[in-house]
């Protein structure tokens, strides 16, 4: 089972995850969208989030947030998953904790798609026939 089972297109439905890209198109980072409120929420209410400071890790990551001013300063590396990838190579990406979705990028890196969790086990429920756990919905219902 490949990623090319399910590709929401970009644009058309809000996605978790913002690609980055260049003046090229081609994926150069990805920004959670958690990332990005929790940032914003810290310059608004920075006591918020002093209380969930319990270790010098979590201050270094707290001073590196207060300083971000561009995307750059936010964005992970450029994760992706390609529609030859499979389902499991894209669940081993969103497994990690500041991953909640990703973009579906072709050979050249551009981006032509997303998914993100509940996507990822659709894919999987469907792939295994398992569409009675659904409740009777269509595809793309969902």
């Amino acid at each position: 089972m490949t990623c090319s089972t399910w590709r929401r297109q970009p644009g058309r439905i809000p996605a978790r995850v913002i690609a980055v890209v260049d003046h090229e198109e081609r994926l150069v980072g990805i920004l959670p969208v958690q990332r990005l409120v929790d940032n914003i929420y810290l310059k608004i209410v920075p006591e918020e989030f002093l209380g969930a400071i319990t270790d010098v890790e979590q201050t270094l990551a707290y001073a590196r947030n207060m300083g971000a001013r561009i995307a750059g300063d936010l964005m992970l590396e450029p994760l992706s998953v390609r529609m030859e990838d499979t389902v499991r190579d894209a669940f081993a990406l969103l497994h990690r904790p500041d991953i909640s979705g990703l973009p579906i990028t072709d050979n050249e890196r551009r981006v032509i798609g997303y998914i993100d969790h509940l996507e990822l086990l659709l894919v999987w429920v469907r792939a295994c026939g398992l569409e009675p756990l659904l409740g009777g919905q269509a595809e793309g219902d969902a």
